[in-house]
């Protein structure tokens, strides 16, 4: 799912992972001219059926005066999370009328000729460019958990070498008092 009119640039996956993953190549991707990606993943979008207009709103119209988005699509049913976050919010409006009176009750709308009613502005999504949404912030943790396990390995090898310094100053010692007998010899004869 790409885009959806007034939601643009979204890419819906599966798994946080995979998100993450689609994150990172889209950060290390030079020619993305600094436009930003909204990512969805399925595993932590959360399915509101309070999204929808309350019932009791929409029993106050005439049938067929509201139509859901979403009742108007075929889709595979894996995707109802993301629908739901694009066109939870909106409804279509089959006339200028109704439109108008259903943004004074804080419900946005589209009519049939492409009016869109929106009561203020309307804010939500991610930016991907964004440095303290979940995944960057779960990507650099990750790059410090690499940094970090590399570290250990450096910490482990120091380790072992300030272990042998010991053993290799005793061999010292020994082979210095070795060549002290073998030059006293030497000096005796």
């Amino acid at each position: 799912m790409c885009s959806s009119g007034f939601i643009k640039k979204v890419c819906v996956t599966e798994t946080t992972d995979t998100a993450a993953r689609l994150l990172d190549a889209w950060d290390h991707q030079s020619n993305n001219g600094g436009k930003f990606c909204r990512i969805w993943p399925l595993d932590r979008l959360k399915f509101e059926e309070e999204l929808r207009i309350p019932k009791t709103i929409e029993d106050s119209y005439p049938e067929g005066s509201i139509v859901h988005p979403t009742d108007l699509l075929q889709y595979d049913h894996r995707f109802a999370k993301a629908l739901v976050r694009a066109f939870g919010k909106f409804v279509i409006a089959l006339s200028d009328d109704v439109g108008i009176d259903l943004v004074t009750k804080n419900i946005c709308n589209v009519t049939l000729d492409g009016k869109v009613n929106r009561p203020g502005s309307v804010s939500g999504g991610w930016r991907g460019n964004s440095d303290n949404g979940y995944l960057h912030i779960k990507l650099r943790k990750e790059k410090a958990d690499e940094k970090l396990a590399s570290l250990y390995s450096a910490q482990a090898s120091i380790e072992k070498v300030i272990i042998s310094v010991p053993l290799f100053m005793q061999s010292l010692k020994m082979l210095m008092d070795f060549l002290k007998k073998i030059n006293s010899v030497i000096s005796n004869n």
